[in-house]
Formats: structure tokens, C-alpha cells, sequence
């Protein structure tokens, strides 16, 4: 099956008037999904009540080993930002619609895991204030 798609250019040289363009577009294009390439954010409230209420979430935590000895927040994945490419399991195999989560300490290191992350296809939500903000929150980071 094929679209036809009638595209508007709007002549630059002043002149009001439109002309109409013509283009086919394949199916396999017009159904080909797309990706979001921007990146969401969240704060650790927003992300506790997520987490409380039983969602699925696929969250990263990009800080240093010595830094996630000191506690992690409840099923996070543990992948220092060093080590990370968003091709590694299991974030290769996750469903690019599927938002992928990131936290660090404050916020810088899971900034740089959204952005390549999202550079790869995938959605990417990043946690503002990481730990710290989890921390002042309130909220316990387990061992």
C-alpha cells in the first residue's frame, strides 16, 4: 500500500503563493516507529511514588562501585558510568518505547548516561539531584 503525502513550499521570494509537492511514502516507513530523542527528567518523590506503587521501572545507577557500597535506591541496576554502553545487556534488549532511568549522585554522570542513551534509540528519564536529592528526600538507600 502505498501514501501519497502533498507537502506545502512556501516560495521565499515573497509572493503569497503555494505550490504542492507530491511524495510517496512506504509503508514500512510510515509505520517505522519513533523515538523521542530527548530527555525526560524526574525528581526523587516523583520516582519513590512510582516505585511505591508497584511500576516497572528499569532504573541505572551509574555512580562508582565504592559510591553504591554506601547504598542504592531500591532495584536499581547497578552499571558505573566508566563501564556503561547502552548496547550492554540488558539495556540492549529493552524496548526503546520502554524508558530507561538513570541515577548518580547528584545528577551530572546519569545526565551523560540519558544523552547516549537516547543517542542509541531509546527513552531516556533522568533523576534530578541522584542520591543526594534521594537522601535529603528522606528516603533509604538500601545495602
Amino acid at each position: 500500500m502505498r501514501i501519497t503525502l502533498l507537502l506545502v513550499l512556501i516560495a521565499c521570494s515573497g509572493s503569497s503563493s503555494d505550490q504542492g509537492v507530491a511524495v510517496e511514502v512506504s509503508e514500512a516507513v510510515r509505520t517505522k516507529p519513533t523515538v523521542d530523542r530527548t530527555i525526560a527528567h524526574i525528581d526523587v518523590k516523583g520516582l519513590k511514588a512510582k516505585i511505591d506503587a508497584g511500576e516497572s521501572i528499569q532504573l541505572v545507577d551509574v555512580r562508582n562501585i565504592e559510591e553504591q557500597l554506601t547504598g542504592m535506591v531500591p532495584g536499581a541496576l547497578s552499571i558505573p558510568l566508566h563501564e556503561y554502553t547502552p548496547s550492554m545487556p540488558p539495556i540492549s534488549t529493552t524496548d526503546p518505547k520502554v524508558p530507561i532511568y538513570f541515577i548518580c549522585e547528584s545528577g551530572a554522570r546519569s545526565t551523560k548516561a540519558a544523552e547516549m542513551t537516547s543517542q542509541a534509540g531509546f527513552l531516556t528519564v533522568n533523576v534530578d539531584g541522584g542520591t543526594a536529592a534521594w537522601r535529603e528526600a528522606g528516603f533509604i538507600l538500601a545495602k
